[in-house]
C-alpha cells in the first residue's frame, strides 16, 4: 500500500479521506512512479476479497472517492472470467465505486483468443468511469462512444528500474559466461543490435534480418522465444536476464529492437531511449507513432527494409541520441502523474 499524502485533509469543515484506489495487481515500477506522485491510497486486493469487501455494509465511505483500478484484463476460464467481471461491475455501481481501466495493450499477452480479448475489452470499456491509455492512438481501438471518457498519459524513463536490478537482482552467471565467450569469438565489445523482452513477442523478423546480414551481430533475450537455429552472429538467450541489462545497455553504438505488435506502448522504447539507444520497430501503431513523432527510431514493413532503417540510424546516431533525451524530457512520470491526478480526483 502506498501512502502518498497525509491521511486526512480538512475541507469545508469535514474530514475527507484522500481517494482510495483498489487494484488486483501489485504495483509494478511504472505505476509506482505514478502513485507516489499523486494524493491517493493504493491497495492491492484479490478480486475474491474485493467482492466480499463490497458486500459488507459500511465499507465504502461517503467521505472519500473510491476507485476500482483494472490494469490488465485476465482470462481465468469461462466460469471465473465473464461472471466475475459482471459481478464486480454490478457491485461497484451499487456501492458507488468508480471503475478506472488502464488500457495497456489492445491485445493482451495471455488471452486464449482474440474473441475473448475483444469481448472483455468491450465489457470493461463500457463499465469504466475513466479509461487511461498510454498513447492517444490506442484510444482509436475503443468504441467511439467510449473515447470521450479516455485520457492519454505516458511512460517515463525506465532507467532507474534497470539500474536497481543491477544492484538487487540475482546475477545470471551462465548468461555472463555465454555472452563473454560469444563476444570473444566474434572479436566485438558489444552487439550491433539488442532485443530484450520478457513477454510473448516473436523475434522472427529480427532473426531473419540477422541471418541475411551476417556482418551484424545481435543479442536476443526473450524468455518466451521458441527454439531456432541461428548463425554465429546471433546470441539467443531463452532465460530471464535482469542484473546484467544495465551493463549491456551502456555499450556504444547499439541499436535496440522493439518486437511489439499488439497495439501497446512498449516499455522497451522508454528503456532504450533512457540509455540514448535508438530503435527499430514494426510499422504498427502506436510504435510507429512514437518512434516517428519523436525521431528516436525507424520502422519497417518487411524484413527487406530493415537494413536501410538500420543504416539510416547509424548514419545519424548522434542525432538519434539527442532526440532520445528530448523524448524523455517531454514524456516524464510527473506528466503522467498529472493525468492520473485528474482520473483519481
Amino acid at each position: 500500500m502506498i501512502d502518498a499524502t497525509p491521511r486526512l485533509a480538512a475541507e469545508g469543515g469535514l474530514k475527507l479521506l484522500r481517494p482510495l484506489v483498489i487494484a488486483e495487481d501489485e504495483l509494478d515500477f511504472k505505476y509506482r512512479q505514478v502513485v507516489e506522485r499523486i494524493p491517493v491510497e493504493y491497495r492491492h486486493v484479490k478480486y475474491s476479497r474485493f467482492i466480499l469487501w463490497l458486500l459488507r455494509p459500511g465499507t465504502v465511505s461517503k467521505n472519500r472517492n473510491t476507485y476500482f483500478h483494472i490494469r490488465y484484463l485476465k482470462w481465468r476460464g469461462w466460469l471465473r472470467s465473464i461472471p466475475v467481471y459482471l459481478v464486480l461491475v454490478t457491485l461497484c455501481r451499487l456501492r458507488g465505486v468508480r471503475i478506472v481501466w488502464t488500457l495497456h495493450s489492445v491485445w493482451e499477452h495471455y488471452m486464449p483468443s482474440r474473441w475473448q480479448n475483444r469481448f472483455l475489452r468491450m465489457l470493461v470499456s463500457r463499465a469504466a468511469h475513466r479509461i487511461v491509455v498510454l498513447h492517444p492512438t490506442v484510444a482509436l481501438h475503443l468504441p467511439r462512444s467510449q473515447r470521450q471518457k479516455t485520457l492519454a498519459a505516458n511512460f517515463g524513463t525506465f532507467r532507474p528500474a534497470v539500474e536497481r536490478a543491477a544492484l538487487e537482482a540475482p546475477r545470471n552467471d551462465m548468461f555472463t559466461r555465454r555472452f563473454d565467450e560469444w563476444r570473444h569469438r566474434l572479436g566485438i565489445d558489444q552487439p550491433d543490435i539488442v532485443m530484450i523482452s520478457a513477454s510473448v513477442f516473436e523475434a522472427d523478423d529480427l532473426l531473419d534480418f540477422l541471418d541475411d546480414n551476417p556482418d551484424l551481430s545481435g543479442l536476443v533475450i526473450g524468455a518466451q522465444l521458441e527454439d531456432r537455429d541461428c548463425g554465429p552472429n546471433v546470441l539467443l538467450i531463452r532465460e530471464k536476464v535482469y542484473a546484467e541489462v544495465d551493463t549491456i545497455l551502456r555499450g556504444d553504438g547499439i541499436v535496440g529492437y522493439c518486437p511489439n505488435d499488439n497495439v501497446s506502448v512498449p516499455t522497451s522504447i522508454y528503456t532504450f531511449a533512457a540509455y540514448g539507444i535508438p530503435l527499430i520497430g514494426k510499422d504498427v501503431s502506436p510504435v510507429c507513432d512514437i518512434l516517428g513523432d519523436s525521431g528516436v527510431g525507424g520502422v519497417y514493413n518487411s524484413v527487406d527494409e530493415m537494413r536501410d532503417v538500420y543504416d539510416g540510424i547509424k548514419d545519424d546516431y548522434a542525432g538519434y541520441r539527442t532526440r532520445c533525451s528530448a523524448l524523455l524530457a517531454k514524456d516524464t512520470w510527473d506528466a503522467s502523474a498529472d493525468v492520473h491526478r485528474q482520473v483519481f480526483a
